[in-house]
């Protein structure tokens, strides 16, 4: 059975943004940072707390990196209110 003929089967929904004339369907911490109008560092305390989703990539023996699915940082977005970080 396909979704056509059956609505309990769902056709993948991947979402993705032009960013810089590329298509993309996940964003670096920067890239996040630079959309959202703060800091790289406040990216991360918002990843490490939970409020954005990631993918972590393993790039060295040792390095992380941290991809944002475009999806769930759209609706990340939608529900977005920056308090002050706790100090």
């Amino acid at each position: 059975m396909t979704a056509d003929t059956d609505p309990a089967v769902a056709e993948p929904v991947v979402w993705a943004i032009t960013l810089n004339g590329r298509l993309r369907a996940t964003l670096m911490v920067d890239e996040v940072a630079e959309l959202m109008g703060i800091s790289a560092a406040r990216v991360r305390e918002l990843i490490r707390g939970g409020r954005i989703k990631t993918v972590q990539v393993r790039t060295g023996s040792t390095n992380t990196r941290y991809l944002v699915p475009v999806g769930p940082f759209l609706t990340f977005l939608n529900t977005f209110d920056d308090p002050a970080p706790s100090q």
